[in-house]
């Protein structure tokens, strides 16, 4: 009770609470999206003829490319790439059209903006793609002139998407929004509730009172345990009504692992209280723990594409398993049978983070 009176009468902390979850959750939701379209791009028709208007016709058609304004000649392209109003450039040489009637090799010159190497390796796929399918018609239409009428390519790829048909990156980012919530809140809260009142000078307080070392520490950190509950079934709901967030599997088992993340997190937030001494170093110390959770855990990058060393590195942080989880129930409907490492390995580090910060607690009371 003392706990939810100190929360209630702390303006600051109920503002951070009720907004800084829905914020983070819209902007990751809005803003941080791994797809590339509407590509800035320069296209250079030096050959101007019914062949090079259809490739340029195919392009500006593409989602994926916005073609802006281009000079006739590609000796005046690089001032659009090096001022940023282009990151890529499609230079149809003269002659092109000549060279598809006479049977010969017809080439387009693509230019990409290497500073972001990600647009441009999408991009350049993307155009491959595009210029392959051209490809294969001119080849048909020229088999079919002589004669021989076949039917190209002679394997045909038919690929079936499965989990997230239209390749949505907010529905494999905003379930890793929803862990990140839960532990930056009960990671910074529980950690600074326990070290205020060491600072202040009222834990000796607490300690000369009737309780246990484990109902301080449960009269502490239930509280923030609600409050984490709370903010997850809000971003859950924001997740499922703002972005569609499907939810494949069964939602009462999600929520289940919720909690378990939620506890594990104040775990943590419990271990680290017991070795600052100050609000600041508290901070500095959830930081030093946040940073490596959010880059090691799978939410930007993929663990598989990581250094081997820093691949066994991630075992040990917690936020790698609810994601799987979260993932998988979301996107895949899986089941507790069949997510049950990432369960057990949660489990242990639960246990574990639990046992080390009360232990730690109880030598500095």
């Amino acid at each position: 009770m003392k706990e939810i009176l100190h929360i209630r009468r702390d303006p600051v902390v109920v503002r951070i609470i009720v907004v800084l979850p829905i914020v983070q959750l819209l902007l990751v939701g809005y803003a941080a999206q791994m797809d590339v379209e509407h590509i800035p791009t320069a296209l250079c028709d030096e050959d101007a003829t019914a062949a090079s208007r259809r490739i340029a016709l195919k392009i500006e058609g593409s989602r994926y490319f916005r073609v802006v304004p281009s000079p006739a000649d590609h000796r005046r392209i690089k001032p659009l790439l090096d001022a940023g109003r282009a990151r890529v450039a499609v230079i149809i040489p003269r002659g092109y059209q000549k060279a598809l009637a006479q049977g010969r090799q017809a080439q387009i010159g693509v230019v990409l903006d290497g500073a972001d190497a990600t647009t441009s390796r999408i991009a350049a796929g993307y155009l491959q793609s595009l210029l392959a399918e051209e490809s294969l018609r001119y080849l048909e239409l020229r088999l079919a002139a002589g004669g021989r009428r076949i039917e190209l390519p002679p394997v045909n790829l038919r690929p079936a998407l499965w989990y997230n048909p239209e390749l949505k990156s907010r529905d494999y980012m905003v379930p890793g929004v929803v862990g990140l919530i839960v532990l930056v809140l009960t990671l910074s809260l529980s950690t600074v509730a326990i070290v205020r009142e060491r600072e202040v000078g009222t834990l000796e307080r607490l300690v000369m009172a009737p309780l246990s070392p484990g109902e301080l520490v449960l009269g502490k950190l239930v509280p923030y345990l609600f409050i984490a509950l709370f903010q997850a079934a809000v971003a859950l709901a924001l997740a499922h009504l703002l972005f569609g967030l499907p939810c494949r599997g069964d939602p009462l088992f999600l929520y289940g692992m919720v909690v378990l993340f939620a506890i594990n997190s104040l775990g943590v937030g419990l271990f680290m209280s017991s070795l600052a001494r100050t609000q600041q170093q508290a901070i500095l110390t959830n930081v030093f723990f946040i940073m490596p959770s959010l880059l090691m855990s799978g939410f930007i990058a993929p663990i598989r594409n990581m250094p081997v060393v820093v691949q066994y590195l991630t075992y040990a942080i917690p936020l790698r398993y609810f994601l799987e989880i979260a993932r998988g129930v979301c996107l895949k409907g899986l089941t507790p049978i069949e997510v049950w490492p990432q369960i057990g390995a949660l489990v242990g580090l639960t246990v574990a983070v639990l046992v080390a910060g009360s232990l730690m607690l109880r030598r500095r009371l």
